[in-house]
């Protein structure tokens, strides 16, 4: 069964203590004023769904631990079918 068109599945790794996982996405533009919308959620797969088809998309997640330190995953970027 896959994702519907329009929809993405972000996940990570598991992350010791963490207790949330956000992931920042936006569309792919070399402008520097993009803006960035967020999904947060207790599990590492998230589901982001209404993403315009056809549309080449940039994601990066973060696990919020005990640690107050942040450590963003690189972005990837790929294309919204």
């Amino acid at each position: 069964m896959g994702v519907e068109k329009g929809s993405v599945v972000v996940s990570c790794d598991r992350i010791n203590h963490a207790h949330t996982y956000i992931v920042h996405y936006t569309t792919f533009s070399v402008a520097p004023n993009c803006v960035w919308m967020y999904e947060a959620d207790t599990k590492r797969k998230i589901l982001i769904k209404k993403l315009t088809s056809n549309s080449k998309m940039v994601f990066c997640i973060v696990a919020f631990c005990t640690d107050p330190s942040l450590n963003w995953s690189d972005e990837i970027t790929t294309y919204i079918l």
